[in-house]
């Protein structure tokens, strides 16, 4: 484990986090240990034990903030390249059925995970680093700009969910009537 990619430590961290606690925006624990100890979080409580747990693994962390909102997620560096990750969000609508393979759910737990600048602005328009590195921060920010670790862009995921829908489709297009006739003048 010690040697994997970067991207694959993060990933596992970040699913092994949606599966020991649920999103709880109440705001009572705002520490990792809300997380971490008793099962539920808010964002603040997410990020600070994803935060701690990747720079463990010695993957480097800025903090990031929508200054509209105060909601909190981070940048990370993924095998060299900046991306944006949004445990918090995730866990908000993480289904909790990504385990069975539902591909629904596999959708909702991923959808903040690799995202670039541009993608993290369409969800918090207005970024600001936070913390005493905040120059440094938000120049990082800036070139997050490479789709390599977004969840979805994965050929495992593009093959998980490929599979999940010919399933679906497949019995549909077998009812379909195939013959055709075209009319000649």
């Amino acid at each position: 484990y010690l040697t994997a990619p970067d991207y694959v430590k993060a990933l596992e961290l970040h699913d092994k986090l949606l599966d020991i606690a649920e999103y709880d925006g109440r705001n009572i624990l705002v520490s990792e240990m809300g997380v971490l100890m008793r099962g539920y979080g808010n964002a603040e409580s997410y990020l600070r034990a994803y935060e701690k747990l990747l720079n463990a693994c010695n993957i480097s962390t800025y903090r990031a903030m929508d200054a509209d909102t105060g909601h909190v997620f981070l940048c990370a560096k993924l095998d060299g390249v900046w991306t944006f990750i949004d445990i918090a969000q995730d866990a908000l609508y993480n289904s909790g059925e990504a385990a069975t393979g539902d591909s629904d759910a596999m959708l909702s737990e991923h959808t903040y995970f690799g995202m670039t600048i541009d993608m993290a602005q369409m969800l918090h328009p207005k970024i600001s680093a936070v913390g005493s590195d905040s120059t440094v921060a938000s120049k990082i920010f800036a070139n997050a700009t490479s789709t390599k670790h977004n969840y979805f862009m994965q050929p495992e995921f593009l093959d998980i969910i490929a599979g999940a829908y010919v399933k679906k489709i497949d019995p549909l297009i077998k009812q379909v009537n195939t013959s055709t006739s075209i009319p000649v003048f």
